[in-house]
């Protein structure tokens, strides 16, 4: 599986030359060759970030992303391989595609506004061999990204997820093959209920467990007692971490180029991505987007009603979120609890250093 990431990052990271190593280091990525000014060239890594001055919402930055992916490499294409973006979007069999946001101001955590909170350090885990003082919140999220890339079917081969929330997830992942006609999945956990008004709610009929009936974005505790009373719904937490088939990316690019999707040059003139973008139109991921997903989407929208959503319940995870100070503490804290057993001295050998490699 050749699997793509891109990156959004903070500006100030996304045009330091570095950047593509500490993400390749994190992601466990490949290196290739150094560049002129003593950077590396990362095969199927792309850093970006939003445009200076204009507010995209999460799904207008998730296109410009891709946008800002697709100018570069039509950029150094030779002309026989040049494609129109519309069909550069559509990915091969054997391709997938991983988007990251990890941009944004951070005003609630600001020692991490520079580097943005992919790569914020995390504690290495206590009483386990070869974990790494290097360790970063990317760096736990990556495996899981690759292997639910690898595990999906076919054409669920995008998938986009938040930077700054680490899902540990203890047991394997959930078999995703029951989804084959699923053109949207939305991966959610059990959470305790005061985490709910802060993050978005899937809904789904008990009969019908694994399909979406609707999405809220931080609705109130009394609203999903509301929602759930009658004993016909259940509910749970969005983590962020959504698969899209390539009908569904196409759906959320048209959201947001409208009618220059269908253009065969949308280079946009090689346009810089750091200064300006295609997206015409600010477009949220969730509150727009996801609210018109679901079989009693609570908006209404002819082109997303078209798309099956689907609902994967991660077990035995915990859903950490890196928003403020305060819960970067909280969660390094709960983090450390579920990697930290303490071991057994009289059964097993003492513990013999954080960077001891694994044997």
């Amino acid at each position: 599986m050749n699997v793509s990431f891109l990156f959004s990052l903070p500006r100030t990271l996304a045009e330091y030359e570095g950047a593509r190593r500490l993400l390749a280091d994190a992601g466990a990525l490949s290196l290739g060759e150094h560049g002129a000014k003593g950077g590396v060239a990362v095969p199927r890594l792309f850093c970006g970030c939003d445009p200076e001055d204009k507010s995209l919402g999460s799904g207008g930055g998730t296109v410009h992303l891709l946008h800002a992916c697709y100018v570069d490499e039509q950029r150094h294409a030779p002309a026989p391989a040049k494609k129109s973006f519309l069909s550069w979007l559509r990915l091969a069999d054997t391709d997938g595609r991983v988007i990251v946001h990890a941009g944004g101001l951070s005003r609630r955590l600001p020692a991490y506004a520079a580097v943005g909170k992919a790569l914020l350090p995390l504690p290495p885990c206590r009483w386990h061999r070869g974990s790494q003082l290097s360790r970063t919140l990317l760096s736990t999220q990556v495996p899981m990204y690759r292997e639910m890339v690898a595990t999906a079917p076919a054409h669920l081969r995008t998938l986009i997820a938040c930077g700054d929330v680490c899902v540990d997830a203890r047991g394997a992942l959930p078999s995703l093959a029951p989804f084959a006609e699923s053109d949207v999945l939305c991966f959610g956990i059990r959470a305790d209920a005061h985490v709910l008004p802060s993050h978005g709610v899937l809904f789904t009929a008990r009969e019908r467990p694994l399909d979406l009936d609707y999405m809220l974005q931080k609705p109130s505790l009394a609203e999903v007692r509301r929602r759930v009373a009658g004993g016909r719904h259940s509910f749970l937490l969005d983590v962020g971490m959504w698969m899209l088939s390539d009908r569904a990316v196409e759906v959320l690019a048209r959201k947001c180029l409208g009618g220059a999707l269908d253009a065969e040059d949308a280079t946009g003139g090689g346009r810089d991505g750091h200064r300006c973008t295609a997206v015409r139109t600010a477009y949220d991921l969730y509150s727009e987007f996801g609210s018109a997903l679901g079989s009693h989407a609570p908006s209404a929208d002819p082109e997303i009603a078209g798309l099956k959503a689907s609902v994967v319940e991660l077990r035995d995870a915990e859903f950490l979120h890196y928003g403020t100070n305060r819960q970067l503490i909280s969660a390094a804290a709960a983090l450390q609890r579920r990697e930290a057993a303490a071991p057994s001295w009289w059964w097993g050998a003492p513990f013999d250093g954080v960077l001891a490699p694994e044997r």
